[in-house]
């Protein structure tokens, strides 16, 4: 029975990586694509908690602490899937960057017309190479075989076309304290 429920966990945890696997290129085309959906206003701190509701199993799994500032009130007019899904695989890389037991921040910092959606991780950073070419789809670190981390390379691709869609931008940057902080900035309104 304990080999039994075993082996089931880890068929459901494939399973799992699998339908993720499949969310992001699914998301990947859609934004490749000319069609658009629907904007709508949308409260700030709803795309937050989406954020963490996507990335909750992981965050459990590895036993990070995801740290949300109180977001200051503000809407942003955007397709709430495809902002929530950009928000989402930020935080999912910083959750996979970061070791285990420890946290990951989630903030909203006005800008000048808009508002950053930030994610910091203190994880060990990236190379000057990604840094330099930020959201080239399928671009990681390492070859397969030396890679400290698992994912496509779709995370930061995904999120630099959600914010060019909504005419924004993607910022990322080393993080002062260890890691990444990485920001998807999108106009207000």
């Amino acid at each position: 029975p304990e080999a039994a429920q075993s082996y089931g966990q880890h068929l459901r945890e494939a399973g799992e990586r699998m339908l993720e696997t499949v969310d992001k290129l699914l998301t990947w085309e859609r934004l490749r694509g000319q069609t658009r959906g629907p904007r709508h206003p949308l409260d700030v701190g709803i795309l937050l908690a989406d954020a963490v509701s996507r990335t909750r199993r992981l965050a459990a799994a590895r036993d990070i602490e995801v740290d949300v500032a109180a977001p200051r009130p503000g809407r942003l007019t955007v397709e709430a899937d495809v902002a929530g899904a950009a928000l989402a695989a930020l935080l999912d890389n910083a959750l996979r960057a970061t070791p285990e037991h420890g946290r990951v921040e989630l903030a909203v910092e006005p800008l000048d017309g808009a508002l950053r959606l930030v994610v910091r991780d203190r994880g060990p950073g990236m190379s000057a190479e990604l840094l330099a070419d930020i959201g080239r789809p399928f671009a990681v670190d390492g070859s397969a075989l030396t890679r400290q981390r698992d994912g496509l390379g779709l995370g930061l691709a995904i999120a630099r076309l959600v914010a060019e869609r909504h005419g924004g931008r993607l910022d990322l940057k080393p993080n002062p304290g260890g890691g990444i902080e990485a920001a998807l900035e999108l106009p207000v309104g």
